[in-house]
């Protein structure tokens, strides 16, 4: 029922992922913070994205695409299907997403209110920044293979596994910075239980990614 009741509340804003301009007029966008809504709809952003890398990662994917006339022809400026399906298809998928929310966040440094110019950028015109995601993301498809995804080859496996070490143990620490932080400055014991359960639930769903991470199912399974 709950599954039920998110999904209506999202098609309750598509309406709105062109601006706020239309919602004034005819009255479509659900009541509530808006901040609520424009952090539920990054979420849906990132859902999205995960939906199709699990598509990309499905076996006999690259077969299918094969049966289609054309579309996998090796030919100068297409996109042959090797790079459109599995591994290569997630790091290309990922990486138009960290660039697409880096883009963001560099836009709204030092955005400290609602009434800032920028602010309307980061709660609205959605459907123009949804259309800049999916340009980005096409775009990281057509960057030469190259050292995009040959690079870490050429590294000796214990330059590599130290490299991979320290990358892992900085991100786990900045991420845990990151969640002390934002129990500090968003929440206060007395009340933000929305802003808490954000936080908490995020934390948990990245305790979850960790541990299914090192799973002997899972590490049989990379490349």
């Amino acid at each position: 029922m709950g599954s039920v009741l998110g999904l209506c509340s999202v098609a309750s804003w598509i309406p709105c992922l062109c601006g706020s301009a239309p919602c004034l007029l005819c009255r479509c966008c659900p009541s509530g913070n808006n901040s609520t809504v424009t952090r539920l709809i990054y979420a849906l952003f990132l859902f999205i994205g995960v939906c199709v890398a699990c598509v990309m990662l499905i076996p006999g994917m690259e077969e299918q695409l094969n049966k289609i006339p054309g579309f996998c022809e090796n030919e100068k400026g297409v996109v042959p299907c090797s790079i459109l399906v599995g591994y290569k298809a997630v790091y290309r998928l990922c990486f138009g997403l960290a660039m697409f929310y880096l883009l963001l966040s560099l836009l709204m440094i030092k955005v400290k209110s609602s009434s800032d110019p920028r602010a309307a950028v980061h709660n609205g015109f959605w459907f123009f920044k949804f259309a800049a995601a999916i340009a980005i993301i096409v775009g990281a498809f057509f960057i030469p293979e190259g050292t995009f995804t040959t690079g870490e080859k050429q590294l000796s496996r214990h330059v590599l596994f130290a490299a991979l070490l320290s990358a892992t143990a900085l991100n786990y620490l900045l991420s845990l910075v990151a969640i002390v932080l934002f129990f500090v400055y968003y929440t206060h014991p007395a009340g933000c239980s929305e802003n808490k359960a954000f936080i908490t639930v995020n934390m948990l769903l990245c305790v979850g990614a960790s541990v299914m991470s090192i799973l002997p199912r899972i590490q049989e399974s990379q490349p």
